[in-house]
């Protein structure tokens, strides 16, 4: 994290946003081992995107840096809800060395910390590599546990609804935004590299692609919530489909239980 510039990144912002009476919310997303008190008081970060990859043992052996360690998340986490009035978005890269403390993890932080200013985002945990220490989790296994965490979720909260449809595709692939590395590459998305080291000034931005949606897409049931999955996950080979496909029937059902009781 280059603090200075951060810094020099929320003023401009600011000054832009104030300039043109238009809101600024800003995010953040970090392991966190540079957030002090003082960057949380000065910049007032609507969320913070933090992630934990298991319990103590299991977090610090998957976790790609040795520099920040799970007792170290738990206590920035009290800082952030001490500190500040930020939202924490609690991520979990989940795969099959950790899935089994999927559900003992959201129940540990949501049970220390309340639930009141957490948001949940478990994502599968891709292996990019041949010697990453983990192996992926197909979207049906990932399905199954991300619908048991949506079943804490709402036993917390009381809160349980339905996937609501993508009203627009990817904005990274067919939309305005783009992703700038921290050498001031550039490309149409953070998670692929098409066109190799070009610079931001020399983008082609009449170069998005076109909308098409695959055959195998056209008649599924699915395709309004996820308007034909991820692109850039679909060109890398890895299965793309959202894990709603292969829960639908068990959420809904689910919800209008809900209904039905309430």
């Amino acid at each position: 994290m280059n603090i200075p510039l951060l810094l020099y990144f929320d003023e401009q912002f600011r000054e832009i946003s104030a300039a043109y009476k238009a809101a600024y919310i800003p995010t953040i997303t970090t392991n966190g081992s540079l957030l002090t008190d003082e960057l949380l008081e000065r910049i007032g970060f609507h969320t913070i995107q933090l992630t934990l990859e298991g319990m103590e043992q299991t977090h610090n052996r998957l976790r790609a840096s040795d520099s920040f360690h799970f007792q170290e998340e738990l206590n920035l986490i009290e800082r952030i809800l001490k500190k500040s009035q930020s939202k924490i978005i609690l991520r979990m890269n989940i795969c099959k060395q950790n899935k089994d403390e999927a559900l003992k993890l959201h129940q540990m932080i949501l049970g220390k910390f309340g639930h009141e200013r957490f948001e949940i985002n478990p994502n599968i945990m891709l292996k990019f590599h041949e010697n990453d220490p983990v192996d992926a989790l197909s979207i049906k296994e990932f399905a199954d546990i991300l619908f048991q965490i949506r079943l804490l979720m709402d036993e917390l909260t009381g809160n349980f609804s339905l996937t609501m449809p993508k009203p627009l595709p990817c904005n990274f692939l067919y939309g305005n935004t783009y992703a700038i590395s921290p050498e001031g590459y550039c490309d149409f998305c953070s998670s692929y590299t098409q066109n190799g080291k070009t610079k931001f000034t020399d983008v082609d931005i009449t170069a998005k692609q076109k909308l098409t949606f695959r055959p195998e897409c056209r008649n599924c049931k699915c395709l309004p919530l996820c308007l034909g999955g991820c692109v850039v996950q679909y060109q890398l080979n890895h299965e793309y489909c959202i894990p709603e496909k292969y829960q639908m029937q068990d959420i809904i059902a689910h919800y209008i239980a809900k209904l039905q009781s309430a």
